[in-house]
């Protein structure tokens, strides 16, 4: 099965948040509760550590998103942000998800701040030690901060 995570960053002074995801069978992902923070983002172990707990608690199971609003989102409440627009303007998020059933390779791919056409993306092995894991991580990161918006 495919499974996949989402993690949100900010500036270093801000926790990184790290969500666990459902999949329902009609293929609609949505952040279980309880997402991970980690304070200590920038190092990459605990990063790696907190990313490879949110894989493993990915399952697939049916949500009711009817009644759900924008701020019951589980990300948004472990931030506690006061609002959902000051959490989106403050987090940029990484979409990790295994490249295909046998999960031999993840994929995570992430929009550098104020471009939403361009995503940038980085592979790695499921086997990487949590250092690799979390430094091609923070480098995808730290590409997507360092990125320069041309003028149209």
């Amino acid at each position: 099965m495919v499974r996949a995570a989402r993690i949100y960053v900010a500036d270093p002074a801000k926790p990184a948040i790290v969500a666990a995801l459902h999949r329902t069978h009609h293929s609609v992902w949505t952040e279980q509760d309880s997402p991970e923070v980690v304070t200590d983002w920038r190092e990459p172990e605990k990063l790696a550590a907190a990313v490879r707990r949110a894989i493993e608690r990915f399952s697939v199971k049916d949500v009711d998103l009817r009644h759900k609003k924008l701020t019951d989102w589980p990300s948004f409440r472990a931030s506690r942000f006061r609002t959902v627009r000051a959490f989106q303007s403050t987090y940029n998020s990484i979409w990790l998800k295994s490249l295909n059933e046998a999960e031999l390779f993840y994929d995570a791919s992430m929009e550098p701040w104020d471009e939403p056409d361009i995503a940038l993306h980085v592979t790695i092995s499921r086997g990487a030690l949590d250092a690799e894991m979390g430094r091609k991580l923070l480098k995808l990161v730290d590409a997507c901060a360092a990125w320069k918006v041309l003028p149209e």
